[in-house]
């Protein structure tokens, strides 16, 4: 990931799933990740990705091979590649774009353990919840 943006710092969102987490990973300085609290995939931009690509070149069409289920994919990934504007608003949460305008210092972090702001906003309805 890294090697595709070698100019840009480069936030990695990762929900809970066993595999994302590793006891030793070595993370580069310009690689953040930042772990979603538990079931929240309202809160993954990879979630609202594959809705949107489903709803664009999945919904209602049939694919005769799985050849062709890959190149609509790819087709379908390419186009949403290609607009920013449109990626951007499908992605870019609030409590992402401050997390990006923050410190780097820290490679690794728990969204549940910061700022209210800077939550994502079912975290912040659940502690409202709670008071």
């Amino acid at each position: 990931m890294c090697a595709a943006w070698p100019d840009r710092r480069v936030l990695l969102v990762l929900d809970g799933a066993g595999w994302h987490k590793a006891r030793i990973l070595p993370v580069p300085e310009r690689l953040r990740l930042v772990y979603l609290p538990p079931y929240t995939p309202e809160c993954n931009p990879t979630e609202h990705i594959w809705d949107e690509v489903r709803e664009k070149g999945f919904a209602n069409r049939f694919f005769a091979t799985l050849d062709a289920v890959e190149v609509g994919l790819k087709t379908q990934l390419d186009l949403l590649a290609a607009d920013a504007p449109r990626l951007t608003s499908l992605t870019c949460f609030p409590w992402i774009r401050d997390r990006t305008q923050g410190n780097w210092a820290v490679a690794n972090e728990s969204l549940g353990n910061e700022k209210e702001t800077q939550t994502c906003p079912k975290e912040r309805s659940t502690r409202r919840n709670r008071s």
